[in-house]
């Protein structure tokens, strides 16, 4: 959110938001190829290996903060080249006091000054982790034992992550246009849905594109469902 422009901020959000489902999708399926084959501890080394050009990646390309930069005021040239590259407004440093403030006296204040904001806030991150999660966790291992294979258990997830990514930037294209609130509870009434089609109908006997249709339209409901906090709070951190 630091480091886009605040007029392409939503889009910005959305995209990188995106890639976590895509990354997804290729463990998936580089999961079910791997398994049957060469077993955990070859996919876990997998992995562990392709950590290693991602930290170099992140160490050396991704800028620093503008926001941390602001409190450093020796670091000005440095914040002002990266304020300037990526079209962002000047940073402001933060009120005097204010950096060396403890967590909790930080969030006291920010609930103080908007309690229900924070709330529904704090809300929204957790039933979206908890959405997530679920069915990350869960929904392979329920696959599995409804008797699917153990290649099509592992890459199940695949149309769910494939749909998160494609279905994510829209979403926060349809914030722009219809507000934050129309998406978010459309995006609940698709996951619902699709949660309800799993739990009464999954089963071996209605087939492996069935199953992969009700992942489809569950990543539907959830591009929506996690774009929208993400978004809601880079537009009331303030």
């Amino acid at each position: 959110a630091e480091l886009s422009p605040p007029g392409r901020r939503p889009l910005a959000i959305s995209l990188t938001v995106a890639s976590l489902p895509l990354g997804l999708t290729l463990c998936s399926l580089t999961a079910a190829t791997m398994l049957p084959v060469l077993g955990w501890k070859m996919l876990f080394l997998t992995g562990a290996a392709l950590a290693v050009p991602c930290f170099l990646l992140f160490a050396c390309f991704v800028p620093e903060s503008p926001g941390f930069l602001a409190t450093r005021p020796h670091r000005a040239a440095e914040r002002e080249r990266i304020e300037a590259l990526l079209s962002l407004p000047p940073s402001e440093p933060p009120p005097a006091g204010h950096a060396d403030a403890s967590l909790g006296k930080r969030f006291t204040q920010l609930f103080t000054a908007a309690p229900v904001t924070t709330a529904c806030l704090f809300v929204l991150f957790l039933t979206t982790n908890m959405f997530g999660n679920m069915a990350l966790s869960w929904i392979p291992t329920a696959i599995s034992k409804l008797g699917f294979s153990l290649a099509f258990s592992s890459g199940s997830l695949a149309s769910w992550t494939t749909v998160t990514v494609i279905a994510t930037p829209v979403a926060g294209w349809l914030m722009g246009r219809f507000g934050l609130g129309m998406v978010c509870a459309v995006a609940l009434a698709i996951s619902g849905i699709a949660m309800v089609l799993m739990g009464t109908y999954a089963s071996v006997g209605i087939g492996q594109p069935a199953i992969s249709g009700m992942m489809a339209m569950s990543g539907l409901g959830c591009a929506g469902f996690v774009t929208v906090p993400s978004v809601s709070w880079t537009g009331s951190r303030t």
